[in-house]
């Protein structure tokens, strides 16, 4: 090992350890913005397709026939992370307005690795 380069490994190995934490992603600025944009028009209220719904933590913890939409602290275990993401066109969410941004992915992504928080108050969502 070439001990010029051991002071660097010390220094990029440090720097990785004190990177602040991720942001806490919002529901009400940063996640109902994309599900009223994108999600509620099929997965609301009386409209569930796939028996789906999207209005409440517990709809999406439950599911729909194929399974819950998020998996708290799994982004890449849950559905609604899957969906936004293949290639696929016959599974790919939204089917219309689809592919979602990168940047609205990460948001997804974000919030369910943080547990997918939900308002206290349900009535306090939109």
């Amino acid at each position: 090992m070439n001990l010029a380069t051991v002071p660097l490994l010390v220094i990029a190995t440090h720097a990785a350890v004190e990177q602040p934490p991720d942001p806490a992603i919002d529901f009400r600025t940063d996640v109902l913005p994309i599900l009223q944009t994108f999600c509620h028009q099929c997965h609301y209220g009386l409209r569930t397709k796939g028996r789906l719904g999207l209005d409440s933590r517990e709809a999406m913890l439950k599911g729909g026939r194929s399974g819950p939409a998020i998996i708290p602290g799994d982004p890449d275990g849950s559905l609604l992370i899957q969906r936004v993401t293949t290639r696929d066109p016959q599974d790919m969410m939204p089917p219309k307005d689809g592919p979602l941004w990168k940047v609205e992915i990460d948001i997804l992504r974000e919030w369910i690795r943080q547990g997918a928080p939900w308002p206290e108050d349900p009535d306090d969502q939109r």
